[in-house]
């Protein structure tokens, strides 16, 4: 039998963040793809592709942010230029993410606890997110991989973290080995780096009291990740 919807349900909606470069948007079918999925996990009706085509944008730069919910789509664009760093510093965050949750696995509008990580990490760029069982997970606002002895690492979704458009991006790059690892893994790492949309890749050059310099594999798929997108 069906759930019914309640009528107030503010906590019940999903969203995708894309990077628009002068009109254009990056990795469209794949984010389309996403929010399906996250939309049908709620039970929700996402749009059709051919209904996102018609957003309109202006033919600038900047976040674009596909959003269902119980009232149905809606999008909203801001322009913005992409905060660039050489490097990132990383942190651990006290917030924990539940490897069965929904706000964990898919971008919902519930999204509290990634966003007070991320507000209470003063002294850092971004935090690892760790799950119930203290295997690592994410990072606020994205995925975080790291490298050793040239193998590249990252947390499997069942540890709690999203499957991403540049999570999926970076396993098509390079062979990725998923699973269940706790911090010691980052401890021992010779690179780290984190994905999003909005950044790319973004290498960690500093966690905790270790240094790190830009690495073989970070220096190529950032090589590589500026010709996919042309820029």
């Amino acid at each position: 039998m069906k759930k019914e919807i309640p009528i107030f349900a503010p906590w019940l909606g999903v969203f995708e963040t894309l990077k628009v470069i002068n009109g254009e948007i990056q990795f469209f079918k794949e984010h389309a793809q996403l929010l399906k999925e996250s939309a049908q996990a709620l039970g929700l009706k996402a749009p059709m592709e051919k209904r996102l085509q018609k957003v309109k944008l202006p033919l600038q730069s900047g976040r674009l942010r596909w959003i269902v919910d119980t009232q149905g789509f809606r999008s909203l664009f801001q322009e913005e230029k992409t905060k660039k760093r050489a490097f990132s510093v990383l942190g651990i965050s006290p917030v924990r993410v539940g490897c069965h949750n929904w706000d964990a696995r898919y971008k919902t509008v519930s999204y509290l606890s990634h966003w007070q990580a991320r507000q209470e990490s003063e002294n850092f760029d971004e935090v690892v997110l760790l799950n119930e069982w203290d295997e690592i997970a994410s990072v606020a606002m994205g995925n975080i991989f790291w490298v050793k002895e040239g193998i590249v690492y990252t947390p499997s979704v069942d540890c709690g973290c999203r499957s991403g458009v540049v999570r999926k991006w970076v396993q098509k790059q390079v062979r990725v080995k998923e699973g269940r690892f706790g911090l010691d893994r980052l401890g021992a790492a010779e690179e780290i780096f984190l994905t999003n949309s909005m950044l790319g890749i973004q290498p960690v050059n500093r966690f905790l009291s270790r240094t790190f310099k830009l690495g073989m594999v970070v220096r190529t798929l950032q090589q590589e990740w500026k010709r996919t997108l042309k820029i």
